[in-house]
């Protein structure tokens, strides 16, 4: 009978230790070469999603005119590409291994002549993720402003409304890529819904940073000729809300304070029953007030009151030295939940 030799306890040490060696020398590489294969596949997918968002830019006239100037930025929104067939809804992204998240969007910013492109994965940062039930206008500082004819206009945003372009008056040059920027003097947009009857209620709605203390007031957005009402400042440094009421035949008034020199969203909202002061998403003051609101027979405006005299000549009255990233007005009373939700986006659009 004949036996095998096999291997001693010391060779199968040295076996384990040379291979425990190989391991930890091509470990490193083989990672290595892993992680550069997934980054290369994200690469190419980010590539992919920045090719789809300029065919789309440049499919669509208005929005490529927004991006003339160098520090224009804008939002183009993954469910925007994909309803419009500039995407896949069953895109894959590489690191999750899942279908692209279609509340994600791509920040697009013009420098030095070149668009330049930001994939945001976990958030739509777009306009269209802003509260639209019951909005009548929507303005953003981030879309330039149109002349035509020497007359320039903000763009109403709500395609749907009867105010589709607003009167920019006063200004000289006002617009800087990320806010409109109001003299304290006479600047001022015009926007429209003169003798407009509020009977479900209204929300005023401002993205909006104080740069003057006045021994006046600031009216920075609504029409208080003869009625109507909106948002103001004190020079105490009291933000209010205030509407004129039928059967009050007066002004009533909900006020909370803010400094200067910072940003804030500012919302004012009525149902007919309540009145709020909102300040970044969170309810500051109100009042129960049953009553209704009696029409301004001026349009409404940002940056001042507007009035217009016996010679049918248009000016503002107790102007507001303000920046504005945003503005909007609804018919009705916006929710506490919308109010917050619509300040979150702010936050993360404008970096406030």
């Amino acid at each position: 009978m004949s036996y095998k030799k096999g291997f001693t306890l010391v060779e199968l040490l040295g076996v384990f230790v040379i291979l425990s060696i190989i391991v930890l020398v091509t470990f490193p590489y083989a990672t290595g070469l892993l992680r550069n294969t997934k980054d290369s596949e994200y690469k190419r997918f980010e590539k992919n999603l920045f090719l789809a968002t300029e065919a789309y830019i440049e499919s669509n006239s208005e929005i490529y005119s927004q991006f003339s100037e160098n520090g224009t930025i804008d939002y183009i929104s993954i469910s925007d590409l994909i309803e419009n067939q500039f995407l896949s809804k069953k895109m894959t992204n590489p690191k999750t291994k899942t279908e692209i998240n279609e509340n994600g969007c791509i920040k697009v910013t013009k420098n030095n002549d070149e668009l330049n492109y930001e994939y945001i994965s976990e958030g739509d940062f777009g306009l269209s993720q802003y509260t639209t039930e019951s909005l009548l206008s929507l303005y953003d500082a981030y879309k330039q402003p149109i002349t035509t004819n020497g007359t320039s206009y903000l763009k109403n945003l709500n395609t749907v409304s009867d105010e589709t372009m607003s009167q920019l008056r006063g200004f000289d040059n006002g617009w800087n890529k990320e806010y409109l920027s109001f003299d304290g003097v006479d600047d001022n947009v015009e926007v429209g819904y003169k003798n407009r009857e509020f009977s479900d209620g209204i929300t005023f709605e401002i993205v909006v940073k104080i740069n003057e203390i006045k021994t006046t007031s600031q009216e920075f957005f609504g029409n208080w000729e003869g009625a109507g009402g909106g948002l103001g400042y004190n020079k105490d440094g009291g933000i209010y809300f205030n509407l004129y009421l039928v059967s009050k035949k007066s002004y009533a008034t909900v006020k909370t304070t803010i400094s200067p020199n910072a940003w804030y969203t500012i919302t004012g909202t009525y149902d007919g029953s309540n009145m709020k002061i909102y300040v970044n998403g969170e309810l500051k003051n109100s009042i129960s007030i049953s009553d209704t609101i009696k029409a301004s027979p001026v349009s409404i405006a940002i940056g001042g009151n507007p009035t217009v005299n016996s010679s049918g000549n248009y000016k503002v009255t107790n102007p507001g030295n303000i920046d504005m990233k945003r503005a909007a007005l609804y018919s009705r009373a916006l929710t506490e939940e919308e109010v917050f939700n619509n300040h979150q986006l702010d936050k993360k659009r404008y970096g406030i």
